[in-house]
């Protein structure tokens, strides 16, 4: 069996296995949740140095504020996948599952991690009000 960086996980299992259009897919999904936390970032510091000139970004807190929803979003996600992968990794060493349990089982996974990235800051937004 070949194994990966970390030694002990299957290199099919690895980061730097994917090709072609899954590659793209990965570094899309990469850019989808560093895009909204680098203006998580850039939006208040802006705001900050145009006080000085007596302007500012108008509507700058509601875009900090869908930033964040979209990060906790997609972050669950990425946390969902990711369990889902621990959960395949140990089947398919096992040889015990079937392809399309598999498969449901990560949609699940990751579907759940949305929501409760969703929920959350949901949540967190009605307490702040």
């Amino acid at each position: 069996m070949n194994t990966g960086p970390a030694g002990g996980i299957p290199a099919e299992f690895g980061a730097d296995t994917a090709v072609g259009w899954r590659r793209v897919v990965r570094r899309g999904e990469d850019l989808f949740l560093v895009l909204p936390m680098l203006a998580l970032m850039v939006l208040p510091c802006l705001a900050v140095v145009l006080r000085r000139f007596h302007t500012g970004i108008e509507g700058s807190m509601a875009f900090v504020q869908n930033c964040t929803l979209i990060v906790g979003m997609v972050g669950g996600a990425i946390a969902g996948g990711l369990c889902a992968l621990i959960g395949i990794a140990l089947s398919v060493l096992l040889g015990d599952t079937p392809g399309f349990v598999l498969a449901l089982g990560t949609a699940i996974s990751t579907v759940t991690g949305v929501a409760g990235g969703f929920w959350g800051q949901v949540a967190a937004h009605m307490k702040v009000k």
